[in-house]
């Protein structure tokens, strides 16, 4: 771990939630000398902080209602260029690396382009997505992927009991999907393709809270008589035990830029089958060991769900060393410190007062 060296402010948006990517990176900063805040308007504009973190900016495009859609992100960049203007670092971490059918709009792109375009710096969670938002060539960048959420909800449980405790049978082979349903999760795929995979002992799992659009789509896979269906957010204590009783985590998305899920899949020692071509589930194939992370190409597939199943991993456990919270505390602190130690001298000497000392004659 890197020594703390002095107290630096972050303010974060946002620095807590129900995303617990945000705990553990920030535990680690604390360690490091930070003293994290979430972000307000009244803290950004008081300038209480060295760095202003930002993760969703393009959460403010989900608002359903357009005027107000347009007033949040006028009075976002305001904010951000003031901050700027005003010689704060904005570091803006950019977990999706495009905008997603429910938050498309004319104006979208060009408004996380002037996002990019008032940070200092930019993190990305792939080599791949640099250049997301046509951000500057002359702004730093790091690639930092997410933490690995190991105990995070827990030990791991026992397949066996698990699948048991959820009335799933201990001898199936569990199909499994984890999350918010939202329409580009495309969880009406893996329902066909489940449909269409010929065994009896085989079970669909659905945990996460379903959506108003896909109402219709939570009443069908009720009356499956193979599939579980747990229609609302997991709590907390029981995640260990949902994870624990797939066999194989699908992600059947049509889009998909970076996925927690997957990670939290492989924390938890269960494989993930996810679609080709992706940077991020690239990223996990290469480095976790082999078996642990499967590929679909085009539409998922009966045949896609069966081998998967079908596919040990090579090893007991997947090799999560890149996603060691140590090692990503240490990448985010050496990166945000370097924008700060860089814009330093830079101020003292605007304001006159160089931070070399000459000799006196």
């Amino acid at each position: 771990m890197t020594p703390p060296r002095g107290r630096r402010r972050l303010l974060a948006w946002p620095a807590g939630g129900d995303n617990p990517y945000q705990h553990l990176l920030y535990r680690e900063l604390r360690a490091r000398g930070w003293e994290v805040s979430d972000f307000t308007r009244a803290r950004l504009v008081g300038l209480r902080a060295d760095v202003v973190h930002l993760h969703w900016p393009d959460l403010v495009l989900v608002e359903r209602r357009p005027v107000l859609r347009l007033l949040k992100a006028f009075v976002l960049l305001a904010l951000l260029w003031i901050a700027r203007i005003r010689r704060r670092d904005l570091v803006w971490t950019v977990h999706n690396p495009f905008l997603r059918a429910e938050q498309a709009t004319r104006w979208g792109p060009a408004f996380l382009h002037q996002v990019a375009r008032a940070c200092s710096g930019l993190i990305f969670l792939s080599d791949e997505h640099r250049g997301a938002y046509g951000s500057r060539p002359t702004t730093p960048t790091a690639v930092i992927p997410q933490p690995h959420y190991r105990l995070v909800y827990g030990e791991p449980r026992a397949p066996v009991e698990a699948k048991e405790r959820l009335a799933l049978g201990g001898r199936s082979r569990v199909v499994g999907f984890f999350g918010q349903v939202r329409p580009y999760k495309n969880l009406a795929a893996l329902q066909r393709a489940f449909a269409d995979l010929d065994d009896d002992s085989a079970r669909l799992l659905v945990a996460g809270d379903f959506d108003e659009s896909s109402r219709d789509l939570l009443a069908h896979l009720s009356r499956d008589a193979r599939a579980v269906v747990l229609g609302r957010r997991v709590p907390d204590q029981q995640v260990a035990d949902v994870l624990a009783a797939m066999d194989v985590l699908v992600l059947p998305y049509r889009e998909l830029g970076n996925s927690a899920v997957a990670l939290l899949a492989l924390s938890y020692g269960r494989p993930v089958l996810a679609p080709a071509g992706v940077p991020s589930i690239v990223d996990f194939r290469a480095t976790v060991g082999p078996g642990w992370v499967s590929l679909f190409e085009g539409e998922l597939s009966a045949a896609d769900l069966e081998r998967a199943l079908h596919t040990p991993p090579g090893s007991a456990e997947p090799d999560l060393r890149r996603y060691d919270r140590e090692r990503i505390g240490d990448l985010t602190h050496r990166f945000l410190s370097s924008l700060v130690d860089r814009r330093r001298p830079r101020a003292a000497a605007v304001r006159g007062r160089s931070p070399i000392r000459r000799a006196r004659p």
